[in-house]
């Protein structure tokens, strides 16, 4: 499964349905409004989708400081490897 892919997805349909221009995901990107001008809720709701798609909520212990796209894709990836899916 390429979690980076369904990550960067999922981030494209956040950023497209605010009215977004079109991003260039690169890892480091911020993910906030000196980089691809998320929000709190763009934030959740990507989240909400990742959690549909890949049933995993590596935020379910509480809050993670994540700066960049690079930071996102890494957390969901080591989530996704360390819940055995």
């Amino acid at each position: 499964m390429d979690v980076k892919r369904i990550v960067l997805d999922v981030l494209t349909r956040v950023a497209n349905d605010k009215g977004a221009p079109p991003i260039a995901w690169t890892d480091t990107l911020p993910l906030g409004a000196d980089g691809a001008g998320f929000d709190r809720l763009d934030v959740a709701t990507a989240v909400v989708e990742l959690d549909q798609e890949l049933a995993i909520d590596p935020f379910a212990e509480g809050a993670i400081d994540i700066q960049t796209v690079g930071q996102f894709v890494a957390l969901y990836e080591q989530a996704l490897a360390t819940s055995g899916a």
